[in-house]
């Protein structure tokens, strides 16, 4: 009796016909592609800390045109040296993140976990003093 049952749960825990599949994978592919969307989303979402952002624009935009964005959102450039569709502003007005949406931008950031990892500079070299 026990020899059948240890039978039919070998049986059970065995592979199934065909062998191992990339179907199979599907899952759990989704699921890690949703949780580094929202551990991405998570790390850089505005804090508003110094009131600083980082808004990014459409990647089309040169960089007068990210100026006008900040401008109707009514934000003050902080620095502008990495990509043209990506500025740094400074805004104490709790609704500037809503604002910045409205007048067109794709997202608004975190600048400290970002200004690492663009390697913004300086757009023109600071006068030495004297």
């Amino acid at each position: 009796m026990k020899a059948r049952r240890r039978d039919r749960i070998v049986k059970a825990a065995a592979p199934a016909a065909g062998g191992f599949k990339w179907r199979d994978l599907v899952p759990a592919a989704a699921l890690l592609l949703v949780g580094l969307i929202g551990l991405v989303a998570a790390t850089l979402a505005p804090t508003g800390r110094d009131g600083q952002y980082v808004v990014v624009a459409p990647p089309w935009y040169d960089l007068p045109e990210t100026l006008a964005l900040i401008r109707r959102a009514d934000g003050g450039i902080v620095d502008a040296g990495g990509p043209d569709a990506m500025v740094i502003v400074h805004s104490d007005d709790p609704g500037f993140i809503d604002a910045a949406y409205r007048a067109g931008a794709w997202a608004v950031i975190d600048p400290m976990r970002l200004r690492g990892c663009v390697g913004f500079r300086p757009a023109s070299t600071p006068a030495q003093g004297g």
